[in-house]
């Protein structure tokens, strides 16, 4: 049971990271000031 729970948090955490450097990279497309990167890792 205790594997199931870490292998679920292992997951949630990995597609947080991929959606966290998604917001990063629109951002800097779509020409947002350079500080915002910040803000989308600390987000």
């Amino acid at each position: 049971m205790g594997i199931l729970f870490s292998i679920g948090v292992v997951v949630i955490a990995a597609l947080n990271l991929v959606l966290d450097f998604d917001f990063i990279e629109e951002g800097s497309e779509k020409g947002a000031p350079k500080y915002m990167e910040w803000y989308g890792h600390l987000v």
